[in-house]
């Protein structure tokens, strides 16, 4: 048996593809030791880049984790799938952005009856100033610059390298904030303002690794694509729930963190002061931080630069002398802010809400 495999494969070896003869054009030598193979394999050995990988890769349109069917079919999940079908749409045609902004924003502003009043009833206690007629083309911008943001949100996923996200952002203001990294962690505060989702990736690719409190969605599939989408750059983060521990230890540890406090905090975690005239409650916790690890807090925002690009700009940066002080002032410039770009403030919540109940 062994001889039978022995000669099979010696006439498997003797075997050559039969070619036809051209007698104008002479056969190369394509023997092991043929000068045409010696220069190749010199040639090769020369040759210290490796070889491209050009394998085709097939990236998924929707990757998507293991769930159950039925909450795969959730009403909570059904904005998610129309957002990855804008964001492949981005992908195929990112020469159209501008016009998936005004159809975003104008399906928006004509289909969501549960938020709209409460954008109205918010501006009409902000801004009371306002006619009604102002106040309604208030609202559909609010739509617009926040369909800008989803938009923006769905180009920038999957960024790989801070050069790309170069093309985005463009910072403001910070050479304050490079000198006091040199002494330890910054606490980070912004609000929904803007393009408040690109101010993570711009602090962890430019400015210094962070550690940010998110949180946790009540879609699983949105859950996942934010906090992708959010981790990008040298970002960390972690969810609400006992954040305050993990934040404690990252301070401690030289990372800096990042805060976004509302002014529709929990009663039993807020504390009451002065916004738009109002009384509301914010959340504490980043001047609590500073005051007990006696570190600054740098408040930014994310303002509008261009028609594809946003500055974060650093408004303001101190350490709290006590938590009244601290509160009030950050609550005073967010207001400052929000008045020059009433607009790009996502007014989508009941931001008076403890004070106000009866206005909404």
């Amino acid at each position: 048996m062994e001889s039978n495999l022995r000669k099979r494969k010696e006439k498997f070896q003797n075997l050559t593809p039969e070619t036809p003869k051209n007698p104008l054009i002479p056969t190369p030598d394509l023997s092991p030791n043929s000068p045409l193979n010696l220069s190749f394999n010199s040639q090769l050995e020369k040759s210290s880049s490796p070889s491209p990988d050009l394998t085709l890769r097939w990236r998924k349109p929707f990757p998507l984790p293991f769930l159950p069917v039925s909450q795969f079919l959730s009403p909570k999940n059904w904005s998610y799938y129309l957002f990855k079908l804008l964001q492949r749409g981005l992908e195929l045609t990112p020469s159209h952005r501008e016009r998936y902004i005004r159809w975003l924003g104008r399906v928006g502003y004509r289909l969501d009856r549960w938020r709209k009043p409460v954008v109205r009833k918010n501006l009409e206690l902000a801004f009371p100033e306002l006619t009604p007629r102002e106040r309604e083309r208030w609202v559909a911008e609010i739509y617009q610059n926040f369909a800008r943001v989803v938009v923006d949100f769905g180009m920038t996923r999957g960024l790989k390298s801070g050069k790309e996200l170069e093309g985005w952002v463009q910072l403001v203001n910070f050479e304050p904030i490079f000198q006091e990294l040199k002494k330890g962690p910054i606490i980070f505060v912004t609000a929904h303002f803007g393009n408040w989702e690109l101010i993570p990736l711009g602090l962890g690719a430019f400015v210094t690794p962070i550690t940010i409190v998110g949180r946790r969605l009540d879609s699983p599939l949105w859950d996942r694509e934010i906090r992708r989408h959010r981790e990008q750059f040298n970002v960390r983060q972690i969810y609400k729930e006992g954040a305050v521990g993990q934040l404690i230890r990252e301070l401690r540890r030289g990372r800096s963190i990042g805060i976004l406090p509302d002014q529709n905090t929990a009663k039993r975690e807020g504390v009451e002061t002065r916004w738009f005239g109002k009384r509301v409650l914010q959340s504490p916790s980043p001047v609590l931080l500073g005051l007990k690890y006696r570190r600054p807090i740098a408040l930014l925002f994310a303002e509008p630069a261009g028609p594809r690009q946003w500055q974060i700009v650093c408004r303001d940066l101190f350490y709290p002398v006590n938590l009244r002080q601290g509160v009030d002032r950050l609550a005073r410039e967010m207001e400052q802010e929000i008045r020059l770009f009433p607009t790009y403030y996502y007014w989508l919540h009941k931001r008076f809400k403890h004070f106000y109940e009866s206005e909404y």
